[in-house]
């Protein structure tokens, strides 16, 4: 028997790998994985959580590094460069640099959120000059001059050669003996084991949770770390069992194939977990 929920709204994933909805898990296993995924990324900026173990930066500072950077424009003023001598060369486009100025000006540090309206981005975004000054990189454009700390840059950084590397090299689909794993107590209780899976889904679309209760409601425990469950015209969760002459697949024993669930939903939800709470003695597989 399974117990199933959807919830949230993600819109980027690297990859996808759905596990249909009688997929082999042992009891106490949780499969997660993102409903909508969005492979094309070569326009997309990385989505990156912040490590929970660090600690956190206030952009409203002056960043404290050390020196070694220089900065200049590229491509006839399309980009900007910022050479660092541990970790090389990194690259901005002027739009994408423009949308996102840390001045006061144009972000509510406070609020956490952009001022940057549309017509902003509209027109020429050709970078005139850019210059460091104490760790802020300035860049002058038509008509603003915009600020970046120069460690928010490198984290922020979208054509480092290893985020690119690492999306050709995870390009091959996941089999079913590679499924990341966590553990349910690290991801229930600490940050740390949730910041791993969450690193997982992200990455690979897919994450399997061992270790937790047969029993149900567990899936919402996992769901509640997260955000909000999505109700659908099945409830908030849905509990799947096999029975004879079933009116709908998802009742059967049969193998689903790889699909995505509520697709005619408005708003279809973005992540669904499955939680195996019992399977029969014969079966096989699932580990």
């Amino acid at each position: 028997m399974f117990s199933r929920c959807a919830t949230f709204s993600v819109y980027r994933a690297s990859k996808s790998l759905f596990l249909p909805a009688t997929s082999i898990l042992k009891p106490s296993s949780i499969a997660v994985r993102l409903i909508n995924d969005y492979s094309t990324r070569s326009n997309c900026q990385p989505l990156i959580y912040r490590d929970p173990t660090k600690s956190s930066f206030d952009y409203t500072e002056k960043a404290v590094i050390g020196s070694g950077f220089r900065v200049s424009t590229a491509d006839d003023g399309k980009k900007l460069k910022l050479i660092c001598k541990k970790d090389g060369e990194m690259r901005y486009h002027g739009v994408w640099l423009r949308h996102n100025c840390r001045c006061p000006e144009c972000y509510a540090h406070a609020a956490h959120n952009t001022t940057v309206r549309p017509e902003h981005l509209t027109g020429d975004n050709k970078i005139l000059a850019a210059e460091l000054k104490d760790d802020i990189v300035h860049v002058s454009f038509h008509n603003h001059t915009a600020l970046y700390p120069v460690d928010w840059l490198k984290e922020h950084a979208y054509s480092n050669p290893d985020i690119l590397y690492r999306k050709h090299k995870e390009a091959e689909p996941l089999v079913a003996k590679s499924l990341p794993v966590s553990d349910y107590n690290e991801v229930v209780h600490t940050k740390e084991g949730q910041y791993k899976w969450l690193r997982q889904l992200n990455f690979y679309g897919v994450s399997l949770i061992k270790n937790g209760p047969a029993e149900r409601n567990t899936v919402r425990k996992i769901a509640d770390r997260i955000g909000y469950i999505q109700e659908s015209v099945y409830g908030e969760l849905f509990h799947v069992k096999t029975i004879p002459d079933p009116d709908n697949l998802s009742y059967s024993s049969n193998d689903l194939i790889f699909h995505m669930d509520l697709l005619y939903d408005e708003s279809p939800g973005g992540i669904q977990m499955l939680h195996c709470i019992k399977n029969d003695p014969c079966v096989e597989g699932g580990e």
